[in-house]
């Protein structure tokens, strides 16, 4: 593709090779050149990018519509897009780590995802519990939302079907934590975690809770009794040691007075 074409493609000019451009291209051309913060050798890296985005979003009715699922935008099957969209087109493109092939294939997973849990609320609420988000029932994710989406499918490994069953397992494990101060404090204890009683848990705390969801024939119920059990057992290990030491130190005082 051309600048010019890009330029066409996107905002609706029709520029030609030789001569003035039209009173209305030449407002388009100001408007673009007035924008804040407008470099043009940036802008023309978009402008690129965005052009062969859009003709790749044209060209593929599927990507086409789960893009503007995930995304939230409009971009049609031909013509012009809108200013909104265009300023989509440009945000998503500018963004660092960008590529065109690597969004070909999340949007795909992304969209997967989100019909998943839009229609099964125990993932959604799942989902929110552990990573913070407030995804909707039917409609679009938000921009934050999305890009927490696109870290859990970009994850080495990922399955959806296998992450719909840990997710679920895991804010199951998290919500009787946080509604248990004793099993919260046991689990931190043992398993040197920091969950706290609101909120969701940080990122190393999560993965902890997969990891444990995640071991071969694990049972809530189990694992529950069985960290009550080591921690209760723990506790008293901790303070018989402090009782015996502090009574050894009795004992050396005793015999060097």
């Amino acid at each position: 593709s051309s600048i010019r074409a890009d330029l066409d493609a996107l905002f609706g000019t029709s520029l030609q090779s030789s001569g003035s451009p039209s009173s209305a291209d030449k407002n388009i051309l100001i408007g673009i050149v007035t924008t804040s913060g407008y470099i043009k050798s940036s802008f023309e890296t978009a402008l690129a990018l965005a052009g062969d985005l859009l003709r790749a979003l044209q060209a593929d009715s599927t990507f086409r519509a789960n893009f503007n699922q995930i995304y939230s935008l409009t971009v049609p099957a031909q013509g012009v897009p809108s200013s909104s969209n265009v300023a989509g087109l440009f945000s998503i493109v500018s963004s660092a780590g960008y590529d065109l092939t690597a969004l070909q294939a999340s949007v795909g997973s992304l969209s997967a995802l989100v019909s998943a849990f839009q229609s099964d609320a125990t993932l959604r609420l799942s989902i929110d519990l552990l990573f913070g988000t407030s995804l909707p029932a039917s409609g679009n994710p938000s921009s934050a939302d999305t890009a927490t989406l696109n870290g859990i499918i970009q994850a080495q490994g990922y399955d959806l079907d296998t992450f719909k069953v840990a997710v679920v397992a895991a804010a199951s494990l998290y919500s009787d934590a946080q509604s248990s101060t004793q099993l919260r404090t046991d689990l931190n204890k043992i398993e040197n975690l920091s969950l706290a009683a609101t909120g969701a848990p940080s990122s190393s705390d999560r993965g902890a809770l997969f990891a444990i969801v995640g071991t071969v024939s694990y049972s809530k119920s189990a694992y529950e009794a069985l960290i009550t059990a080591v921690a209760s057992l723990y506790a008293d290990a901790q303070s018989s040691s402090s009782v015996a030491s502090f009574r050894g130190r009795r004992l050396n005082a005793g015999a060097a007075g």
